[in-house]
């Protein structure tokens, strides 16, 4: 339980599920569900999936309302790069994200585009402390590739 209350909180809830598939592949038992850990960890998926500092809602919610986005999976890197150069002096505090995000507002812009438009519209959330956003800018057609 441990180690997927970490994956969750450092990383992706996609990356939990594989550890849930993992567990239920090299369990004895065929369903996850019947784990005794198993309410636990639903409970503290749901709970950090509802928690996330200022500049993760600010995100989110200039991304939802600009981009009206189909998906968007926003992490918190944070904790990753607090020994990184750049950070030497700064808390590592909402400062680097990983960005996936599917939506029909990118239909016809290139990459580069993409990246831009994003940036654009987190540029007071740069001016304010974020240091680096990793971004998948993909629309909805090619999602569906």
């Amino acid at each position: 339980l441990a180690v997927a209350c970490v994956l969750y909180m450092q990383r992706s809830a996609r990356q939990l599920a594989s550890f849930a598939a993992s567990l239920q592949k090299h369990s004895h038992t065929s369903s996850l569900a019947s784990r005794p850990f198993y309410p636990a960890l639903t409970r503290l998926m749901s709970a950090a999936a509802e928690q996330g500092g200022p500049v993760y809602k600010s995100i989110v919610g200039k991304l939802q309302a600009e981009l009206q986005p189909t998906e968007i999976e926003l992490i918190d890197d944070s904790a990753s790069h607090s020994g990184h150069a750049g950070m030497k002096g700064k808390e590592a505090v909402e400062s680097h994200f990983k960005l996936r995000i599917v939506s029909d507002k990118f239909e016809g812009l290139p990459l580069v585009q993409r990246h831009q438009l994003v940036y654009g519209l987190l540029s007071k959330e740069f001016e304010g402390g974020l240091h680096a956003l990793n971004i998948k800018a993909k629309t909805p057609k090619e999602m569906a590739k």
